[in-house]
């Protein structure tokens, strides 16, 4: 074979062995970080607007106790009545000034409130309290909080718009008495008070829309305008009622989030720009490629430059054997500088899965013989188990019961993670969450013992047979090693009195029990 094909091949097997892997892994690295950033985005937004939906829903329920305790006063009803009923003069001053007194008792939180008006029936008549007040005294009849009190006595209505007044937004209550005393002409009491939580929130500086419980939009940050229904918007409209979703609106994708306000069944809805959220990834996304790029050239310039000078046409099994050792010690170097970079970023979430990858590669690439401790198998599966929540999330979790003084015993390597990945992608194949993985180790005599318990879906006794009877691995799995092939290992290797055990347990939990020979270190 001739140097130029030599070459060639080298080159082919470097994309295909390394380059290729390595842009993938970037590549999931990067689509890993962006979900994640979106989903501590969402979490962080659920809380923020939590927050916000419970202090306002604290301030409204303050505020319409104030109103109902001024609705159910006897004493102010019969005062107000009395200044109706009063002509002009000294007499009806002394009862607004008895009134005015009456409404300011601690206990009615008027000072909750800018403006209070009592309106009575058959008379022109108005009682203001406050400094705006004698403005609403033009537009009473005709507002629809009076038309809507009237049709419902006793009962307060929120005249839910926020409406602007002389640049400060306010929100109104109205109630009509009713006949909680003799002859009351009190027709409706009309309280207006500034909105406060808008400015205390800076839901004005975001992308925010209050909707009332009938869907129509009584505050927005954004174009739509107070009075439109939600229907009107059927993206905002579809992700109301679910606590975050994921929507395109004017074909842009944004987080939509949302929280229910109790005490007036608001909905506060929140929009968060995918474009926004993503702007760190895209710096590092680029920065990643552009590293990977540069030390994949200068890898491919030193090679050709390096077997340019001692390759000959002879030499094919040593240049077999240097690609053999050259790959696995430039996937863990590259893997190095992507851990570094993310140090460097401050991307810990990289960081870590970065690190477990590294020191998985390296324990299955580096290292030599087909030997190791249990201390080492056990570190390898944590390392293999930290990839594997990284995928999964909060799915599962793993519990160790390993005797100290199996620890030193040697075992053939990479025994233990074809059953935990088997636990994993087909035990808690249908359980979303509460997924348990116990590994014990111990030793009786000159034995030794790992069991592998999941509380998975289970398999039957005739599946269990089947499984260590017939190889169906899919190769699919980190290593392509299904539990057929370590049991066919422990055998070939041990002998047939060792091997695997598969134990069905109540509950449909599955035990797979290795069964080995203790070898001393």
């Amino acid at each position: 074979m001739s140097g130029n094909r030599i070459v060639r091949t080298y080159i082919t097997i470097f994309l295909v062995l390394i380059a290729i892997p390595i842009l993938f892994i970037l590549f999931l690295l990067n689509n890993m970080y962006a979900n994640t950033l979106i989903s501590i985005s969402a979490e962080e937004r659920q809380l923020s607007l939590a927050n916000i939906s419970t202090s306002i829903g604290n301030e409204m329920r303050q505020r319409r106790l104030a109103a109902i305790n001024v609705a159910v006063d006897l004493d102010i009803l019969r005062v107000a009545n009395q200044w109706n009923d009063a002509s002009e003069g000294l007499a009806r001053y002394m009862l607004a000034a008895e009134l005015r007194t009456r409404l300011n008792q601690p206990i009615l939180l008027i000072n909750e409130y800018e403006a209070i008006a009592f309106y009575f029936r058959d008379s022109n008549n108005v009682y203001t309290f406050g400094e705006s007040a004698p403005v609403l005294a033009e537009h009473a009849a005709y507002a629809p909080w009076h038309a809507a009190a009237l049709r419902n006595p006793g009962r307060l209505i929120t005249y839910s718009a926020i409406h602007y007044d002389g640049g400060r937004m306010a929100m109104s209550f109205a109630i009509h008495p009713g006949a909680l005393i003799p002859n009351n002409d009190v027709e409706v009491i009309y309280f207006r008070f500034l909105v406060n939580f808008i400015r205390d929130y800076n839901l004005d500086a975001g992308n925010t829309i209050i909707a009332d419980s009938a869907g129509y939009v009584i505050y927005s940050s954004l174009d739509y305008q107070t009075g439109e229904h939600l229907r009107d918007f059927p993206q905002i409209l579809a992700a109301s009622g679910m606590p975050s979703s994921v929507q395109t609106i004017d074909g842009e994708q944004v987080l939509v989030t949302t929280a229910n306000i109790r005490s007036t069944n608001w909905r506060i809805i929140h929009i968060d720009h995918y474009s926004q959220i993503l702007d760190q990834v895209a710096g590092i996304t680029v920065y990643g490629y552009l590293a990977g790029s540069a030390f994949l050239l200068l890898f491919v310039m030193f090679s050709l430059l390096f077997y340019k000078k001692i390759v000959k046409p002879s030499t094919m099994l040593e240049l077999q054997a240097m690609q053999y050792q050259i790959t696995p010690h430039f996937i863990i170097n590259t893997m190095n500088s992507i851990k570094i970079m993310a140090m460097i970023s401050r991307q810990s979430n990289i960081e870590k899965m970065t690190e477990a990858f590294m020191r998985l590669l390296s324990a299955v690439l580096g290292k030599k013989g087909t030997q190791s401790s249990v201390a080492e198998e056990i570190e390898n599966i944590k390392h293999y188990i930290h990839i594997m929540k990284v995928r999964f999330g909060d799915k599962f979790d793993v519990e160790y019961d390993i005797d100290p003084e199996i620890l030193d015993l040697t075992i053939l390597s990479f025994l233990l993670q074809p059953v935990v990945e088997n636990s994993i992608i087909h035990g808690f194949n249908e359980i979303d969450f509460g997924c348990m993985i116990y590994i014990k180790g111990y030793r009786k005599k000159d034995r030794l013992f790992l069991e592998i318990r999941d509380n998975g879906t289970g398999m039957t006794e005739e599946k269990a047979k089947k499984v260590l009877s017939q190889n169906q691995e899919n190769g699919k799995g980190f290593l392509s090693m299904g539990v057929y092939n370590v049991n066919r290992r422990i055998r070939l290797n041990y002998g047939r009195s060792y091997g695997l055990n598969i134990k069905i347990e109540p509950n449909d939990h599955t035990c797979v029990i290795f069964e080995l020979p203790a070898i001393e270190s």
